[in-house]
């Protein structure tokens, strides 16, 4: 038979044999775990493993899985590692059922399927809709944007059929939430009564009426080993929970919030006029008498704290600017804000390790920090980096009139503008090279030798354009897109310390047993790259 010309002939000195190492994703939704066995992630995978073995030029190298996962959302932990193995070269090849496993928003599928994986290296095979990026077609880039609108729009459509059955079981009295309320088990959609559990809950609301406080109550209960379902302790918090929880009378009030499946389920508040309450759905815990003995025990606790404050001039408490920030440095919980009216009539704030106040002593050390001595402390750090950032503003303004510096950046730009073009046409043409294989035009043995020579050119041209891409981030570094330097500028100087500056600017704060205090700030990577260029121009 005769062969048949072409064009573009590539000489390769390259022996070696390279395949696509392949990982194989499969994800499984909550409407999924519904549906019939034939979605499940087992099947999904099983399909797909068969699929990697009958390619001649692929090697299966990790599979990854997202159980429980909207398809709307990105944010998936098998996702992300998937991702993470892409960046570190152990894959170049991922194969899917279908396009609806991989996502079902379709700008972000196709954003992936276009211009993150084409830039990575990446092939992209998905079994069921006869989609392979190597060998896809223009038509193909009609249809598999069609599909993705397709997949999105059907996600849309579950999730208003999901609320829409949740709100029917609310109403007919079934108990629509994940785990049952302490004291309860969850039998199908109805709650029964646990008789061990249920008598904790009863000795609880006993304890409040008989003046013990939710820190005493919680305490008793650790010193005793009583289990907890989801915890190792017992909190105040759990205490206050469970005595203000109506469905220990028997009483179910659901639809307190909205969830929005499509986004990812985002969950919104709703009006208590809007929640679905139903009456004598299960056997009651504690009758009617006791709940509300213990209501207006926390009532009246709660309005004679007021009135102790008010009647000796005390101030009411501030709000905590460093909440969400400040933690234990030994058991890593966030730290109890305590707070201490002297005697002269000014108050001053503690913060205190939760785990050995609230807890177990056995479990951590006592430790506490003023809240006096702290905010100086921030307030003089922040100051500091706001010098170095005005240095380092000066060095940056010398540094951008130089005449080299704008050429240097043009032609940074123009060279990743180049390698982007390079790239793209090498993974056309290793396109070209799997059709000409698959219409016998290529023999194995020449397709590979080809493959060979065009992987090791493109891990080439991939190495040159990090180089360039980094002296890129060097260069926005010297320009106002710094995150520190943003971040920073917020700040001025005689500012006062507010929630909103100090979580913007401020990762964690952390404080051990011998009241030495850690704080790490936001931003890094950004600047460490800001300091490294100001020192390289001081001594230059």
């Amino acid at each position: 038979m005769a062969r048949v010309s072409r064009k573009n002939n590539i000489k390769a000195e390259i022996s070696s044999q390279t395949t696509y190492k392949a990982g194989l994703y499969a994800r499984l939704s909550v409407e999924d775990l519904r549906k019939k066995e034939s979605d499940s992630i087992g099947t999904q995978m099983s399909l797909l493993r068969q699929f990697a073995v009958e390619q001649p030029d692929m090697e299966l190298i990790s599979e990854y899985e997202d159980t429980d996962q909207t398809g709307t959302n990105f944010n998936r932990p098998g996702f992300n590692r998937m991702l993470d193995d892409i960046r570190e070269g152990r894959i170049n090849c991922i194969i899917v059922k279908d396009l609806s496993r991989f996502g079902r928003n379709h700008i972000e599928t196709g954003n992936y399927l276009e211009r993150v994986f084409p830039f990575l290296g990446v092939r992209f095979v998905s079994v069921s809709d006869n989609y392979d990026s190597l060998t896809a077609s223009s038509e193909d880039g009609l249809v598999i944007p069609l599909k993705n609108l397709i997949n999105e729009v059907y996600a849309k459509d579950i999730s208003k059929k999901v609320c829409s059955q949740y709100e029917m079981k609310r109403k007919r009295g079934d108990f629509c939430g994940s785990f049952a309320p302490y004291g309860y088990i969850k039998e199908g959609n109805t709650l029964v009564v646990d008789d061990k559990t249920a008598e904790v809950v009863r000795r609880i609301f006993r304890l409040v009426i008989e003046g013990y406080s939710d820190s005493a109550i919680a305490r008793f209960l650790n010193d005793e080993g009583v289990p907890k379902s989801k915890s190792k302790y017992w909190y105040k918090s759990a205490i206050k929970r469970i005595t203000e929880n109506t469905a220990y009378l028997g009483r179910l009030e659901q639809g307190k919030y909205r969830t929005d499946l499509m986004n990812g389920s985002v969950r919104v508040n709703k009006s208590p006029e809007l929640w679905v309450v139903v009456n004598d759905t299960h056997p009651p815990i504690i009758d009617h008498d006791t709940f509300e003995a213990v209501r207006k025990i926390r009532q009246n606790r709660k309005q004679a704290y007021n009135d102790a404050v008010v009647k000796a001039n005390r101030p009411a408490s501030s709000k905590n600017i460093l909440k969400g920030i400040m933690y234990c440095a030994d058991c890593g919980r966030p730290m109890l804000r305590h707070k201490v009216v002297r005697a002269d009539g000014s108050v001053d704030y503690c913060f205190l390790c939760a785990t050995y106040e609230e807890n177990c002593k056995d479990d951590c050390t006592k430790k506490s920090f003023w809240e006096s001595e702290l905010l100086p402390m921030l307030y003089s750090l922040i100051n500091s980096q706001l010098q170095t950032l005005t240095d380092v503003q000066k060095i940056i303004e010398n540094v951008r009139k130089q005449a080299n510096y704008v050429k240097k950046v043009d032609t940074t730009e123009e060279s990743i503008s180049k390698l982007k073009s390079r790239l793209s046409r090498i993974t056309a043409l290793r396109s070209s090279l799997y059709e000409n294989f698959k219409a016998g035009v290529l023999s194995k043995d020449e397709y590979m030798q080809r493959k060979a020579t065009c992987e090791l050119e493109y891990k080439e041209l991939t190495g040159e354009l990090e180089r360039f891409e980094a002296q890129e981030k060097q260069n926005a570094a010297l320009l106002s897109q710094n995150k520190w330097a943003v971040a920073f500028n917020t700040f001025s100087a005689g500012k006062e310390l507010s929630r909103e500056l100090l979580i913007s600017l401020i990762e964690r704060i952390e404080v051990d047993s011998n009241s030495d205090v850690s704080i790490t700030l936001k931003y890094r990577d950004e600047y460490q790259a800001l300091i490294k260029m100001y020192k390289m121009e001081v001594s230059a």
